[in-house]
């Protein structure tokens, strides 16, 4: 795999910096930078061992008529999957493959401090207001039903 080119970071990070693409850190395309991040932290190494062993996992559970196990297992091959496309990427978001220090990272994909603030003070009092009314309206509509509930009761009356 380290014939593949990866994209990494060659300058210095300004985290507290604009967030702008145009004016980021120095990228350079180079043959196996998409590996750097294992090499860096080799434990990363357990997030696509996580998806590998939970598909192989549930193929095996479905095998054995475990169908409910068999599609948390592959729920967690998807995490898995996606986790190491970012632990791949880090901590780039979308490179660009026409001009690489143009490319969206981590820091300048962000917003600046203050409206990061606003959005959680606004999700702090939102997201329990949403979770509150769905719960709410969950309730009052009776929480499940089924086919049969919703049957006319007048065709039980007529004669065939």
């Amino acid at each position: 795999m380290s014939f593949i080119q990866g994209f990494t970071i060659t300058g210095v990070v300004d985290a507290g910096g604009p967030a702008t693409p145009l004016h980021g850190p120095a990228v350079a395309m180079q043959a196996g930078a998409w590996l750097d991040n294992y090499a860096a932290v080799p434990l990363l190494w357990a997030v696509p061992a996580i998806g590998v062993i939970a598909m192989l996992a549930a193929a095996f559970s479905l095998r054995a008529d475990r169908a409910i196990l068999g599609w948390w297992l592959n729920a967690l091959a998807w995490v898995g999957t996606i986790g190491t496309v970012g632990v791949s990427m880090f901590p780039f978001l979308m490179p660009s493959t026409s001009n690489p220090a143009q490319s969206l990272t981590v820091w300048n994909a962000s917003g600046s401090a203050m409206s990061l603030g606003w959005m959680l003070a606004m999700a702090l009092i939102f997201v329990p207001a949403i979770i509150a009314y769905t719960s709410w309206a969950y309730a009052l509509m009776g929480g499940k039903r089924s086919v049969t509930d919703f049957e006319d009761p007048s065709d039980e009356d007529e004669a065939y």
